[in-house]
């Protein structure tokens, strides 16, 4: 079991839930399958491309090509659930970790919304 399952209330039939990071896409099928209006936010499109022609992310499922802050900033719909799960490498991007970036993401949320992380690795070290 993904630990992103196991969200508080997992998302119900009908609710919004964008995630930002493709990856394989086995977290945004598992949410589609319980009938969560799913959507993906994917910076490298060749992720995208991999993910449907290897791992059989289905074409009915959106995929925006953004950075996810940049998703973020955009005005737009709000969201009953929010799932970043996002990286570069082994890290998670520092700008997608910065107060400005919570900032948003709290915007893009509905009124008791949730903001679930996959922050796991070396998050938020700078290399030299």
């Amino acid at each position: 079991m993904y630990f992103l399952e196991l969200l508080p209330g997992a998302p119900a039939r009908g609710e919004r839930l964008p995630r930002v990071g493709l990856g394989a896409g086995v977290v945004p099928r598992w949410y589609a399958a319980r009938g969560a209006r799913t959507e993906v936010v994917e910076i490298n499109p060749a992720v995208a491309r991999i993910a449907r022609g290897h791992f059989g992310f289905p074409a009915s499922l959106p995929v925006q090509i953004a950075d996810a802050r940049e998703f973020l900033a955009r005005p737009g719909r709000r969201y009953d659930y929010l799932v970043l799960d996002v990286f570069n490498g082994d890290t998670t991007p520092d700008h997608v970790l910065s107060v400005e970036a919570f900032r948003l993401a709290r915007a893009r949320l509905k009124p008791r919304g949730v903001l679930a992380m996959n922050v796991a690795g070396a998050c938020g070290t700078r290399r030299s």
